[in-house]
């Protein structure tokens, strides 16, 4: 005859069940807060090291060209570039072509001249001469080598004046920034001028 198991022996069951079941939830309550507490850390370790890259690369790929931009001022001796936008334009060119990141790269005089070489849709030098009664527009497409393939004139429309680039400079030499601005060139083609830059 079988017998049954005492009273005693039930509670101590129970209580040794109840202890071990309160045991292992602290375990995994201690394991889950001290992995959570490292993975945090270990995130926030990670994003400030990739933080600090992106600002240092960003930085690096956008001042290059901010020192090129003041290179290009000092050739501008004159305060009609259209004086000497053929020299603007070699040396525009050679630093697009060891800039990848650039492309475009322009410069205004206070009489609305403007000189510009550029990537996209294709590769092409620009000049804008207000010095005349007739206000014209060149635009000069060209190969890889800066030879020329065309040329087209017409009476200039675009006023660089009149752009947030232009209107943020004021009379101190220094390098200053516009606030980000979308330029799309995909629906040109390659006569027309996009109105935003």
């Amino acid at each position: 005859m079988n017998k049954k198991p005492s009273s005693l022996n039930v509670i101590i069951l129970k209580n040794f069940s109840i202890l071990v079941i309160i045991t292992m939830a602290a375990a995994a309550g201690s394991f889950y807060y001290g992995t959570t507490k490292i993975v945090l850390e270990y995130s926030d370790t990670v994003t400030k090291q990739l933080t600090s890259k992106i600002i240092d690369r960003t930085t690096t790929y956008l001042n290059a060209p901010a020192l090129q931009s003041r290179v290009v001022s000092q050739l501008v001796d004159s305060p009609n570039i259209i004086d000497n936008y053929e020299q603007l334009w070699s040396y525009m060119w050679e630093q697009m072509n060891v800039l990848p990141q650039v492309q475009s790269i322009f410069v205004a005089d206070t009489l609305g001249n403007y000189v510009q070489v550029r990537r996209e849709p294709e590769l092409a030098t620009r000049y804008i001469n207000r010095n005349s009664t007739e206000k014209v527009e060149s635009w000069v497409y060209r190969d890889e080598d800066y030879v020329s393939l065309r040329q087209t004139t017409n009476v200039a429309k675009f006023d660089p004046r009149t752009r947030p680039w232009y209107e943020n400079t004021d009379t101190e030499q220094k390098v200053q920034w516009t606030d980000v601005y979308p330029v799309s060139y995909t629906h040109l083609r390659a006569h027309e001028t996009p109105e935003h830059l």
